[in-house]
């Protein structure tokens, strides 16, 4: 669905189909980041097996907040909704650290469940940023 967007004509702006996907993605992922993290800072740790700080539930939280506020700016189709999505990105990877850090000081030969999990929620999170930057040029508020 190709949309073109004609500045002389009165025609609704429309959001390319994929946009739309990944929005909805977004919504469904940060809503659950978010459900996920207010449950572990009120102590009831819906996945016990997850590796976890304040510090780093705190950053996560926060990240969650961000990308959801920035999918809701892109699903308007303003430009600045990427770069909020991208800043809640990168707070949601810097989560990681503390955990890595813990997680190597307490036992080197840490589970390689762990590790593929860090590694493969950093390559959703970065996919989902290169996917929104091929769509950037079709926000166009």
């Amino acid at each position: 669905m190709e949309n073109t967007i004609n500045a002389g004509t009165a025609q609704p702006l429309q959001k390319r189909r994929f946009l739309t996907v990944l929005c909805i993605l977004t919504f469904t992922g940060s809503g659950f980041g978010l459900l996920i993290n207010i449950l572990n800072l009120l102590g009831a740790d819906p996945l016990p097996a997850k590796e976890t700080t304040t510090t780093g539930t705190i950053l996560d939280l926060l990240g969650c907040l961000f990308c959801l506020a920035g999918a809701i700016r892109m699903w308007s189709l303003h430009k600045d909704g990427f770069w909020i999505y991208v800043s809640g990105i990168v707070l949601s990877l810097t989560c990681f650290w503390p955990v890595i850090h813990r997680a190597l000081h307490r036992q080197p030969a840490v589970n390689m469940g762990f590790w593929a999990g860090v590694v493969l929620v950093s390559y959703i999170y970065i996919m989902f940023v290169i996917l929104y930057g091929m769509n950037k040029k079709y926000l166009v508020r």
